[in-house]
C-alpha cells in the first residue's frame, strides 16, 4: 500500500514510520528535513507553514492512505485536503486524548465523553476533528467520516490505558494502539504516584 505520512521523524511518528516499513509498505514521508527518517522511506522536505510550498509538493502526491501526524491547527488540515483534493482513500488523523481534558480526568473515553480540553493544543485538536465531521456531512464521503472516526475508535481500542500494565497512556507505538510509548507514559504515570 502506498502510505504519505505528514511527519515521520517525530518520537510518535517514526514509530509509526517503522511499523509501516515491517509490513512491506511503500512509504513516503514530509517533513521539514531537520531529522533523519527510518531507512526505506522515500523523502519529501517542505514546511507546512509555508503553505505554497507545502501545497505544491502534496499537489504531485497520489497516496491510497495519507496519516497526519504535525496537524496542530485546522488550518493545518484544510490546507492538506486542499493539496491532496481527493486524491486518497483513506485519511487518519491524529488528535488527542488532550480533548477530553487532563489525562487524569477519566480513565475510558468514547464518542459520548464530553469534550473539555483546557490547553489550546486540545481546543485545536477539537477543532480538527469537528472540521473532518463537518466535511464528512457536507459531502457525504464516507472517508471523510473515518478521518475522525478512525481516532476515536482506536483510543477506545486501547489507547487511553496500558493494556500491558494497568495504567494508562496518551501515546502509542503500533497501530491498534495496544502497546504504550513507555518513555511517554511515565510522563502521564509519574504524577499519579503521589495519588497512592
Amino acid at each position: 500500500m502506498e502510505i504519505l505520512v505528514l511527519g515521520g521523524s517525530g518520537n510518535i511518528s517514526r514509530e509509526v514510520v517503522r511499523a509501516l516499513l515491517a509490513r512491506e509498505h511503500q512509504v513516503t514521508c514530509l517533513t521539514r528535513g531537520r531529522r533523519p527518517l527510518p531507512a526505506g522511506c522515500r523523502a519529501l522536505r517542505a514546511d507546512r507553514q509555508d503553505r505554497p510550498a507545502f501545497e505544491a509538493v502534496l499537489r504531485e502526491e497520489r497516496p491510497e492512505v495519507v496519516i497526519d501526524l504535525i496537524a496542530y491547527h485546522p488550518d493545518d488540515t484544510e490546507s492538506a485536503l486542499r493539496a491532496l483534493d481527493g486524491r486518497f482513500e483513506q485519511w487518519i488523523h491524529c488528535s488527542t486524548v488532550m480533548t477530553y481534558g487532563p489525562p487524569i480526568a477519566r480513565l475510558w473515553a468514547d464518542e459520548t465523553t464530553p469534550l473539555q480540553a483546557q490547553t489550546s493544543y486540545g481546543q485545536n485538536k477539537i477543532l480538527i476533528d469537528e472540521l473532518l465531521l463537518r466535511r464528512h456531512a457536507a459531502t457525504g464521503e464516507a472517508r471523510c467520516g473515518e478521518m475522525a472516526l478512525t481516532t476515536l475508535r482506536r483510543m477506545a481500542e486501547g489507547g487511553i490505558y496500558d493494556q500491558l500494565g494497568g495504567g494508562f497512556c496518551r501515546y502509542s507505538v503500533d497501530e491498534r494502539w495496544a502497546i504504550p510509548h513507555f518513555e511517554k507514559m511515565l510522563y502521564d504515570n509519574g504524577p499519579l504516584l503521589r495519588l497512592y
